[in-house]
């Protein structure tokens, strides 16, 4: 059952398959997402946008010939991860001539918990990330020979990763910076003398990523006032609105929770030795790499103070962040190889401790992975909607509902867990809800009533529908509002 959206942010995971699948059942443009939610003015709708849905509008075209299958939208992302990292890998190993060294990163990257969670996953912050990665990796090669096509390949990359998640803007913003301190003050020495159509690439390249996610968080806009629905606010949580309860609560289960997700302890070791790397030979790295670090250092220092109420519960909130110690990897294993390995029995005690080292991390990360679906983070493997996961057969044949019959799923605090996975359109109460909810959702059409928690019956005022139980499927009772 684990290729349902389950685990840390089933919430969002579910969001993410609600738009999917309304591609696949409805005709609706790539321009009109929409979730099984009817959030929208009167209940009238569930349009709503945030990121651009260019990857839910896909697969909810692969999902029109192939049927709703999650396994599916996890693999796409995993392999536009997996050549991401092939890339990255790929880079060192033309910088060091070391496949030990490139294997060594690419293990260090992939064992990362939160990464090795998200990657097969539907959020688009990870897709967001491996486009950016592919961008750095033909950027540089367009860099390295002025190949048109490479510099063409960097830019659509770099300009479609920001409008499925902002953050993405931190390196491609880093990179603008380079080229304009190159341009304002030349004896820096950041670049070599670049060809005109380089440059022309380069601004072509920033000019499109800024306005496309201009034009399309801008339309988001227009299209949730426009329809009422918000279920994402495209905006920004700064620490400076966060009191002193909530810096301490998040300072406390950063520390106690998250950060033993963020990295293994052998990613901690890397990040600690490359940074004192870094400030070792810092005079002989070159100035390109010195600029890069600093303003994607600055980028993520700023993403941190103006995001910093969502660092509590929202692990994948940092997932764009990793450009930065993956660039500090990246230049220091450049430069040891470099500096250190000169002889056969270092390279053969090197090759040795990298192989126990990624495999203890790869141990440490398969156990946090089966905490987040057997642990705390998921019920202890019991999922609290696990009733609903194959619901849907049974209200469509003993049941006879359709998926437009607008359905009440109770308890729900979230937009789409349990309408994505009944595939019926309506409204999720949550647990604090009362009978007004239950009376203005029927004003807007609600006919039935999902119920899967006891708790619901103990609410004041129930008496006043008149409610018939029509079914049951597991622990989920369907009531009809009559």
């Amino acid at each position: 059952s684990q290729h349902y959206p389950q685990g840390p942010h089933q919430w969002r995971q579910a969001d993410c398959l609600s738009f999917t699948l309304n591609y696949t059942e409805q005709n609706n443009g790539i321009l009109e997402p929409e979730l099984h939610n009817q959030m929208g003015y009167n209940g009238e709708n569930g349009k709503s946008a945030g990121e651009f849905p260019i990857v839910y509008y896909f697969m909810g075209k692969v999902w029109k010939v192939t049927g709703q299958q999650e396994w599916l939208f996890r693999l796409v992302n995993l392999l536009l991860f997996l050549a991401a990292l092939f890339a990255l890998s790929l880079l060192l190993y033309k910088k060091t001539g070391s496949h030990t060294m490139a294997l060594f990163f690419a293990g260090l990257v992939f064992t990362i918990p939160v990464l090795s969670y998200y990657a097969p996953n539907f959020l688009m912050n990870i897709t967001a990330l491996s486009l950016v990665l592919l961008g750095w990796f033909f950027a540089v090669s367009f860099y390295d020979d002025a190949k048109l096509w490479k510099g063409i390949l960097a830019v659509l990359l770099f300009a479609l990763a920001p409008p499925l998640k902002i953050t993405a803007f931190i390196s491609i913003l880093a990179l603008g910076g380079v080229l304009g301190l190159h341009l304002l003050f030349p004896k820096l020495k950041l670049l070599k003398k670049l060809p005109l159509k380089v440059w022309l690439v380069a601004g072509l390249g920033l000019f499109l990523s800024i306005s496309l996610a201009g034009l399309w968080y801008n339309y988001a806009r227009e299209y949730n006032t426009t329809f009422g629905g918000w279920f994402t606010f495209n905006d920004m949580w700064p620490i400076w609105q966060a009191d002193g309860a909530l810096l301490r609560e998040t300072a406390d289960f950063v520390a106690h929770v998250w950060v033993r997700e963020y990295f293994t302890p052998l990613g901690y070791l890397m990040l600690i030795f490359s940074i004192g790397v870094l400030i070792y030979y810092f005079k002989s790295i070159p100035a390109f790499f010195k600029a890069m670090l600093l303003f994607v250092f600055l980028g993520n220092f700023l993403y941190v103070m103006l995001w910093f109420k969502a660092l509590r519960d929202h692990d994948y909130y940092v997932i764009n962040l990793y450009a930065l110690p993956f660039l500090i990897w990246l230049v220091a294993l450049w430069r040891i190889k470099q500096q250190i390995v000169k002889n056969s029995m270092t390279k053969m005690f090197g090759v040795l401790a990298m192989g126990i080292a990624l495999t203890a991390s790869a141990l440490y990360t398969n156990f946090h992975l089966y905490l987040r679906y057997n642990g705390w983070m998921n019920d202890g493997g019991q999922n609290k909607h696990a009733s609903f996961f194959d619901i849907t057969p049974y209200l469509r044949n003993e049941i006879k509902l359709t998926r437009e019959d607008k359905v009440i799923t109770y308890p729900d605090p979230s937009y789409s867990i349990t309408l994505y996975l009944a595939n019926q359109k309506g409204w999720p109460m949550p647990l604090e809800q009362n009978a007004d909810f239950v009376a203005e959702k029927i004003k807007f059409g609600a006919k039935y009533i999902l119920v899967n928690d006891s708790s619901f019956y103990t609410k004041e005022g129930l008496d006043q529908f008149h409610l018939t139980k029509i079914g049951q499927h597991k622990n989920v009772t369907i009531l009809k509002i009559e």
